[in-house]
């Protein structure tokens, strides 16, 4: 089992504030992790089943040179993250 860290917004200034709460809804997932080739990659964002982003420990965005293998340190949740509620089909008479 993956560890679990809670972390606030302020942590990463440079995600907008849509991918944060996609990532506080749980659509995406942010992990710490441990890349050797780059030590500025401290972060993976993953939006879908095959789909990763590396970042920057504030949140930008980072190139991977080559196919660089990372380990996860730690799952990411974001402590401070408004998250609305919609209820779907809600009709009011």
């Amino acid at each position: 089992m993956i560890p679990t860290v809670a972390l606030n917004r302020q942590c990463f200034s440079q995600l907008p504030d849509d991918v944060l709460r996609l990532i506080g809804m749980g659509q995406y997932t942010l992990y710490r992790v441990s890349v050797s080739e780059q030590p500025e990659i401290q972060y993976v964002l993953r939006t879908g089943q095959q789909e990763f982003f590396f970042l920057k420990e504030d949140g930008e965005p980072v190139s991977l040179n080559g196919s660089a293998d990372f380990d996860i340190q730690e799952k990411v949740n974001l402590e401070d993250v408004p998250i609305f509620s919609v209820v779907p089909n809600l009709n009011w008479f």
